[in-house]
This record gives C-alpha cells, sequence and structure tokens, in this order.
C-alpha cells in the first residue's frame, strides 16, 4: 500500500489539468466503492460539518493566520491571537484537521495545507459565507417544496426554494437587494469561482471581430456584466481595437462597477429592449443559467431584436453532456434549481430553448473540463443553412450529416447532395416569378466573373450611371433554405429562382445590388478573406478554389497537362473535407496577398488555426484523426504555401510531416492513388 502512493504523486506532478481531474475522479470512485454501510452514512449524514467548519475557520479568520505565519504553529499560540478558549481551539482544529482543512504535525500543532490556503482568499471566503448564510436555508427547504410543488421541474422564477427557506416573496436578485452583506459575499466569490481556471478568451476567435470593427461601432456588448471583469479582459487583449466595448447591467450594480480605460458604462435591464444595436458581439456570462425557460427566452428575444447582419450572441453558461455530467457541475445546477428555480442546461436543453428564441447554435467552444463552461455562438435561424441533407429534409428525418453522403440516403439508395448550403448556377427556363417561362442567360463562368470582379480595382460611380448598366439574372438552385430579398422560402425544391440585379456603387470588397422589383438591398457576400473562417463552401471560397487550380497547382509540377494531383486530388478532397478546404484556402489566399494585401492578416490567421487543430487532434490520440489521409493533405499543402510566405511554420510543419510517415498505420494502409501521390509529394 505505501509503495502506491509515490506512484500516484508522481503520476499527479505529470499530470496535465484533465488528467488532475481524472485522478481526482478516479480516487473518488475508489473510494466510494470500499465503503461499508457505515462508511457511507457516516460521509452523507455528517456532511453539513465541514462547511460548518469552515464557516467558523472564516469568522476567526484562523485560515488567514495559519497562512501568514507559514509554519507549524501550536494550539495555544492561536487561542492567543483568536481570543478562542484553548479547549475549544483544539477541539476545533482536531476535527479540521480530520477532514484536511488543515494539517496536523505534531500533538496540538498545526500548519497550514493547500485547503487552509484557499480559503485564505477573501473571495473563496465570501463564497463559504455564501453558501452558509445565504443558499443553505434554500437548500434545507428544497425537501419539502418539491413535495408541495408534485415533484415537478421548477420552472417559476417566484416561486422557489430560497423563497421559501427565507420566508421571502422576493426572488433572488430583488432579495439580494435587502441583504447587502450577503450581496456583497456573493459577488466577492463570483471574482474567484474561476481562479485560474481557463476563461472563454482563451478559446473564442474574438481577434477577427476586434479586427472588423470600425471606430465608434459597437465591438462587444456585456449584457449584464456585473462590474466588468469580462469587458475588462476583453479590452485588455485588444487594447487598440477601434470598436466600443460596453458594459450593460441595472443601476444598482454599475455603482460598483470598475471604471477602466475603453470600457463604456451603460444602464441596460436585458428584460427590457436592447438599445445598443448591430454590435460585433452581445456576450452573457452566467445570465441564461438564472431563469427557467420562458424568461430565458425573453432576454434573448431582447437582443436577437438588435442583431447586425454579423452579430453573435455569446452565451458564457456551462453546455452539458446529456449523460455523463460531473460531480461539480451537477451541485451547481442543483444550487440554480434551489435559488432560481433554473437550471444547468444539457447540449438537448440548449438547443431546445435557442431554438424558441428564433436562434440557431452555430458553435460551442468549451473551455473547461469538468464544468462544461462554454461559449455558446447563437445566430438568427434564417441566418443558418438547414441541418443536413436536402433528402433527409424532405423526407421529415433527422440526417446524419454523413460526408460526402449522409448514412440513411445511402441507405435508401437516394442520392444524396451532402450538407451545408449548395449552390449551382444553371441555364434553362425560369420557373418562378414575374418572368416565368423566360429563358436564363448562359452563366458558366459565374465564379471566374466573381473572381475578376473581387481582383478588379475598387471604383467610385455614381448610382444613377451603375443604375443604367444591364442586369444580370441568375439562377439559383438552393438545397438549404436560403434568405431572398427578405423572404424565407421553406419549400423550396430544386426550383430555381429569378433575381435580377443591378451593381450598385462598390465602396467595399462586398458586391451590393439592388432588386429591380422593389428595390430592395442585399448583399452577396463574396470576399475571400471573410471566408477563410466559414465552414460552408461560399462564393468567395470559390474563387479561392479556382485561383488555386489555375496560379498555384500549375507552378507545383513540371508539366501541367493531363493529370495534375493538386487539381484532381486535393481540390476534390477540399469539397468534401474542412479541414482540406481551410488548407487550400489560406494557401490561395497567400498567393494573392501580392495583389490583395488585406487577406494576410486573416490568412495567417486561418494557417494558425490549422496548425493548432492539427495539434490539438495529436493530443487527443485519435488514430483516425492523427493518421489519416486529410492530415497528410494538409500538411502537404501548408508546406506548398511556404513556398509562398517564406514564412517559419515550416519548422513545425516539416516535423509533423515526418512524424506523420514514421507510422507504420498510415503507410500500410492500401495505397490508393490519391496516397501515392502524396507519398510522391513527401519525398
Amino acid at each position: 500500500m505505501d509503495a502506491l502512493i509515490p506512484q500516484i504523486e508522481a503520476l499527479a506532478r505529470e499530470a496535465d489539468e484533465h488528467g488532475r481531474k481524472q485522478l481526482i475522479d478516479k480516487l473518488h470512485d475508489l473510494a466510494i466503492s470500499l465503503e461499508q454501510p457505515q462508511d457511507a452514512a457516516q460521509r452523507l449524514l455528517f456532511s453539513q460539518f465541514p462547511l460548518a467548519a469552515v464557516r467558523i475557520g472564516c469568522d476567526l479568520k484562523l485560515f488567514d493566520k495559519l497562512t501568514k505565519i507559514g509554519q507549524p504553529t501550536t494550539v495555544d499560540e492561536l487561542a492567543s491571537t483568536t481570543g478562542v478558549q484553548p479547549k475549544l481551539m483544539a477541539r476545533l482544529l482536531r476535527y479540521m484537521a480530520s477532514v484536511r482543512l488543515v494539517q496536523e504535525v505534531d500533538t496540538n500543532t498545526f500548519v497550514a495545507n493547500n485547503v487552509t490556503k484557499t480559503f485564505a482568499i477573501p473571495g473563496f471566503a465570501g463564497g463559504v459565507y455564501h453558501m452558509c448564510d445565504y443558499v443553505r436555508p434554500g437548500l434545507n427547504a428544497l425537501p419539502d417544496f418539491l413535495k408541495r410543488t408534485g415533484y415537478k421541474d421548477p420552472e417559476s422564477a417566484t416561486d422557489t426554494a430560497l423563497m421559501a427557506g427565507w420566508g421571502s416573496d422576493l426572488p433572488l436578485f430583488a432579495h439580494f437587494q435587502t441583504q447587502p452583506e450577503l450581496f456583497a459575499h456573493f459577488n466577492a466569490y463570483m471574482t474567484v469561482q474561476h481562479m485560474d481556471m481557463p476563461i472563454w478568451l482563451d478559446v473564442y476567435p474574438y481577434q477577427e471581430a476586434a479586427n472588423n470593427t470600425p471606430s465608434g461601432k459597437p465591438l462587444f456588448v456585456d449584457v449584464g456584466g456585473g462590474f466588468g471583469h469580462q469587458s475588462i479582459a476583453l479590452r485588455e487583449k485588444v487594447p487598440d481595437a477601434p470598436g466600443r466595448i460596453i458594459l450593460q447591467d441595472i443601476p444598482a450594480t454599475l455603482q460598483h462597477a470598475i471604471n477602466h480605460p475603453g470600457v463604456e458604462v451603460i444602464e441596460q435591464d436585458f428584460f427590457q429592449s436592447q438599445q445598443i444595436r448591430e454590435a460585433a458581439i452581445y456576450y452573457m456570462r452566467h445570465i441564461i443559467h438564472d431563469y427557467p425557460d420562458e424568461k430565458a427566452i425573453q432576454v434573448l428575444r431582447n437582443t436577437k431584436d438588435a442583431l447586425g447582419p454579423q452579430s453573435v450572441i455569446l452565451i458564457d453558461d456551462m453546455f452539458l453532456e446529456d449523460k455523463g455530467v460531473h460531480w461539480q457541475a451537477a451541485q451547481v445546477d442543483w444550487t440554480m434549481m434551489t435559488c432560481c428555480s433554473s437550471l444547468e442546461r444539457t447540449r438537448e436543453q440548449w438547443n431546445d430553448l435557442i431554438a424558441k428564441a428564433g436562434l440557431k447554435i452555430s458553435k460551442v467552444y468549451t473551455y473547461t473540463e469538468s464544468l462544461r463552461d462554454s461559449i455558446v455562438e447563437c445566430v438568427p435561424v434564417e441566418r443558418m443553412p438547414r441541418d443536413g441533407c436536402k433528402e433527409c429534409s424532405r423526407r421529415r428525418i433527422k440526417c446524419d450529416k454523413g460526408t460526402p453522403e449522409c448514412a440513411k440516403c445511402l441507405k435508401k439508395g437516394i442520392q444524396c447532395t451532402g450538407i451545408g448550403r449548395q449552390i449551382r448556377f444553371v441555364e434553362g427556363a425560369i420557373s418562378k416569378g414575374k418572368r416565368k417561362g423566360h429563358t436564363l442567360a448562359n452563366v458558366p463562368n459565374i465564379a471566374t466573373r466573381l473572381s475578376q470582379h473581387l481582383e478588379g480595382p475598387l471604383v467610385s460611380r455614381s448610382p444613377l450611371e451603375t443604375r443604367a448598366e444591364t442586369p444580370e439574372r441568375i439562377g439559383i438552385v438552393d438545397s438549404s433554405t436560403e434568405i431572398v430579398g427578405g423572404l424565407e422560402d421553406d419549400n423550396i425544391d430544386g426550383d430555381v429562382e429569378e433575381i435580377e440585379l443591378v451593381p450598385r456603387q462598390r465602396r467595399d470588397n462586398n458586391s451590393t445590388y439592388n432588386l429591380l422589383d422593389d428595390s430592395t438591398t442585399i448583399s452577396f457576400y463574396v470576399d475571400p478573406g471573410a471566408d477563410l473562417r466559414l465552414e460552408l463552401l461560399k462564393p468567395g471560397i470559390q474563387m479561392l478554389f479556382n485561383h488555386f487550380s489555375q496560379s498555384i497547382a500549375s507552378i507545383m509540377v513540371i508539366f501541367d497537362t493531363g493529370f495534375n494531383g493538386y487539381r484532381n486530388f486535393l481540390l476534390p478532397m477540399a469539397y468534401q473535407d474542412d479541414l482540406v478546404q481551410r488548407a487550400v484556402s489560406v494557401v490561395a489566399a497567400f498567393h494573392l496577398s501580392t495583389k490583395r494585401p488585406d487577406l494576410i492578416p486573416l490568412a495567417e490567421t486561418g494557417r494558425a488555426e490549422i496548425i493548432k487543430r492539427l495539434r490539438a487532434d495529436a493530443f487527443v490520440k485519435e488514430s483516425n484523426k492523427v493518421f489519416s489521409t486529410s492530415t497528410w493533405a494538409t500538411i502537404i499543402l501548408l508546406l506548398v504555401g511556404e513556398t509562398v510566405t517564406g514564412s517559419r511554420d515550416f519548422v513545425h510543419l516539416y516535423p509533423m510531416l515526418t512524424n506523420l510517415l514514421s507510422h507504420n498505420r498510415l503507410l500500410e494502409t492500401e495505397m490508393s492513388a490519391e496516397r501515392g501521390f502524396l507519398l510522391q509529394q513527401s519525398r
């Protein structure tokens, strides 16, 4: 037994954060599995005693004193400095040592350990008072509250176990205003709750929004942002960003807000209409989890109404998996149930809530392991493509989103168009609109024309000059739900929509047009730099693919006649594989940057994200990700890009390639023509 302890300690020293959490949980599971009934009863029936002991220790500032002394101290010395009778001090410390709040080093002699030092931090001491003095009355009332309400999941913010425990008719935050001392403890705890843990800025790509938001326009709105810690953290990350960073909350909270250069403070009740319009980011930290669905939907809808064409809502809350929830996250969920009749939501519950608010989750960025703290990025439903392939949508079944074809279509013998947006330009007769039956112009080279339009010089022409031009007629077949002139067509069935477009004055890298019928303005967003970050294949990426095929693939081989692996293998792979698609786009953008210097920052960001993802896949140690044709092709493409840029990333990429090729698993796989080409390019 004694020999095992050093081995476990060695594991703990070498483990990363994930490994450390796993080790704690495994040891905890082992301890529980060894318990007899008497052990389990002792552990649970007396579970309130440790918290009471911590509360007493905080009252006496005992943890603070032991931490500052920093060496073994006797009972008499501690009794003298705290005014506690020595006999009682001995009893207090004896129990505290038994539950590892302090360490006993000799008879009546104690020293601070890591737990002692934790509760010497004022914020964690505030958490003790918050749980003992404020939450515990509600927790004690919870069993009777659930019985009284018929064991239904609490859904009323004005009828909670906390209100029952306090005998109050005020919900949580209104009641807090009557308890200023306890509210101060709560706020102190909030400042350290995630101390030494990753934060949302570690995972979310905020830099792009910061770069693209012009001076005077709102970059970041911190909805219900409290004292402003998140606004300040972002401003410190982007001190020179010209966009506005705005902290919002009710007046009572903003009285305590931290003044910081570059952070504005505006009064805003998030149950009222959002006054800041079209910000790049609307951020809500620990807001939605405070409310049951009805109230949460109200907050989200108020914010949704303020969104601009490129705005996103970021919800910073726990995003629990539907099974296997960690005990640390589950106990926070119980706290929300007790105090607010609200909840920490699972994946399924988040999807349901967001949909009811008229939004859809575009991406989730999880940044803590056990608590599952995550950034849930949301956009309006109308901005998202259909979820899955067109064929499954028509059959009213849930698509498994397999690529290049989904399994459900393959099983039925149906030709699957795949997931995501699919737009093709066709010849033929117009089937809808006032010009039904008319013939469409032949537009076989629309991608080329878009490419030429983007690469041409920016011009400034009067609106009268541009409206005199001949309108373009473009036939669009779209297998996902698209917005045309602000109208959504849920019954698209392979029909051709006619849109008459007149090029308007071009002031930026977007192509903006007027509809002839009602002069409604719409934008076709075809800037290739912006598309580097998009997962769906858009016209700008199509242009980048064309540039790669015409200008890059041709110079990577000695004779560009007939077969060209870069064109015939890698480009088709990029249509099906997101990672390869990004690599092609980045390489093409770098090559284009001699004419378009504005692409350089986005291309560099895109390349860094690809390398980061390759490293992440390697650390996950999933062989199907690490030893895949996709990974191999991506590294080859990035190395091709190094011949364009001459950057220093070669020192990272080349070892990746050599390590990849050193594993037999990759080369033992049946050698297809594609793999043969990649092997040839690797030598």
